[in-house]
Order: structure tokens, then C-alpha cells, then sequence
């Protein structure tokens, strides 16, 4: 089983962007951009948050805020806690490796947003909201996913 097989969060996106009224399907970043983000905060991507970047993160310029008020952003927008927000995480447990979550989605108009975890440890691959009641909210991307899918108040 390859690691396309294995996690299918983007997957689930892409069908539910090509189901949406104007039919928005997006091609994923090139690996190179994946590895500058890497290198650029010195973090190791969780595989299925990778794979969503590689096959289904919208394309740079593109915002894509779908039915249900969810901004999925761009590689070249995706940035580490500190470089996109400036208040104090209230969460010692997030604000520790703050530099090694990315931001990866907001909500209306960055109402709150979410970041995953890249820091190797026992946060590795979870989800976090950040909305001054900083806290986990996924196991994985996929988790994620999931509930941004089905039980989109689990997220807030």
C-alpha cells in the first residue's frame, strides 16, 4: 500500500471543491515548494498533511473560501505560528513549539484558523485552532478533514 493509498484527506477535498457550484478542483504544489517549506522552519511535513500540499492545496494567488466559510490557503501563504500571528498562544503546550506548527486554513476571514503540528514528538500531525482558546482539535490532517467535512463545530 503506498502512501497515496494510505491517506486520503485530499482526496476527499478535491470531491467535495469539484461538487461545489463552480466545480474548483486544484493540482497540488510542486515537491520543490514542499521541501523550501520544510527547510524554511526546519520541520519534517506529517506524510498526510504532504500529500494534501502535493495533490490538492489550492494553487498561489488562489483563495479559496468554500460553502462553509473555510479559507484553504496556498503553499506560498502557509506560514508558521509566529511569522502569521502576533498575539500570545494562551496553550503552553502549543506555544512551546509554536515555530513548528503551520497554518494551513482560517475561517471567515481569519475569524480563527488552523495549523498542524511538524515538531517530531508527541504532538506530531495534530491539529490546532487558534482563537485565543488556543487548543487541539484533530489527531492528523485526515482527522481534520474529516470533521471539516461532517462536523464542521468540532472545529471552533
Amino acid at each position: 500500500m503506498g502512501v497515496s493509498d494510505r491517506y486520503v484527506g485530499w482526496k476527499k477535498l478535491q470531491l467535495r471543491w469539484l461538487n461545489s457550484p463552480d466545480g474548483r478542483q486544484y493540482g497540488g504544489a510542486c515537491q520543490t515548494s514542499v521541501e523550501n517549506l520544510e527547510k524554511r522552519y526546519s520541520i519534517s511535513i506529517p506524510l498526510d498533511f504532504k500529500e494534501y500540499l502535493l495533490k490538492a492545496v489550492p494553487g498561489s494567488g488562489t483563495d479559496l473560501m468554500d460553502n462553509d466559510y473555510f479559507d484553504w490557503w496556498p503553499i506560498d501563504r502557509i506560514k508558521n505560528i509566529p511569522d502569521e500571528y502576533e498575539h500570545e498562544i494562551n496553550n503552553p503546550e502549543i506555544a512551546e513549539s509554536a515555530p513548528k506548527y503551520l497554518f494551513f486554513a482560517d475561517y471567515l476571514i481569519w475569524c480563527w484558523a488552523w495549523a498542524i503540528c511538524c515538531d517530531v514528538g508527541p504532538n506530531y500531525g495534530k491539529v490546532v485552532v487558534i482563537d485565543g482558546n488556543d487548543r487541539f482539535v484533530a489527531d492528523s490532517f485526515d482527522a481534520f478533514v474529516d470533521m471539516a467535512l461532517t462536523d464542521v463545530d468540532a472545529l471552533s
